[in-house]
């Protein structure tokens, strides 16, 4: 080898090792993979139960809102007739679950969903979500743009289903998007124990597992 060939051969190595790798995008319904990856990649976890009054008391069925902020997560309905409640039925732990009411706009051609906007970066996202009408799929959408269809495994049962992604290019929105519902056949989610990956977590201190909702109040017992 020549040694213009070698001094190419070294450059073209230097530079395909320092090259970045593309951001891998992955899709979970395991939450234990999740949070272990999610835990391994440097990632705190912010955890939304629907427990604190604090942020949610407007919010309990019947009761309704527009939108409602929580541990820096803006939570809004996916469409202009809807709000948001929280109610005991499709709770998976805790006495609150998440839903949008009315469910979706169906007669419009908009499936049951919600938006979540962060006011950082977040790099990973994951839910419990259950329906009442089998048949009910999801797609997560991420910055209006990646659609995460978790092929075959989108599927929201009867019975409370995990679904996540982790994508270490990071997002600031992410949609719950249901994807079969029609208006003769409408479809509906809900969701409880979601999870947000990100640099700096607004909650670090959690009671039986529920986000606190007021952490100064603890700070008395936290070493």
């Amino acid at each position: 080898m020549t040694t213009r060939a070698a001094l190419n051969l070294s450059i073209l190595l230097a530079t395909l090792i320092a090259a970045p790798a593309a951001a891998q995008v992955t899709a979970y319904t395991d939450e234990a993979l999740f949070l272990a990856d999610v835990a391994a990649l440097g990632w705190c976890v912010d955890l939304e139960s629907f427990e604190s009054d604090a942020a949610w008391g407007g919010a309990r069925s019947p009761a309704t809102l527009p939108s409602v902020t929580s541990l820096g997560i803006t939570w809004l309905p996916n469409n202009a007739t809807s709000e948001l409640t929280t109610g005991g039925g499709p709770a998976r732990t805790g006495a609150w679950g998440f839903y949008e009411l009315p469910h979706g706009d169906f007669g419009n051609g908009i499936g049951d969903g919600f938006f979540n906007q962060a006011t950082d970066t977040l790099f990973a996202v994951g839910a419990w979500l259950v329906s009442n009408t089998p048949g009910a799929r999801i797609n997560l959408v991420l910055d209006g743009v990646t659609v995460i269809d978790f092929g075959g495994a989108n599927l929201v049962g009867t019975s409370h289903s995990f679904f996540g992604v982790i994508d270490p290019a990071g997002f600031t929105t992410v949609e719950f998007c249901e994807t079969e519902g029609a208006s003769g056949d409408p479809k509906y989610i809900f969701g409880d124990d979601f999870s947000f990956g990100r640099v700096n977590c607004y909650s670090a201190i959690f009671v039986d597992g529920f986000e606190s909702g007021d952490a100064s109040a603890w700070s008395a017992v936290v070493p």
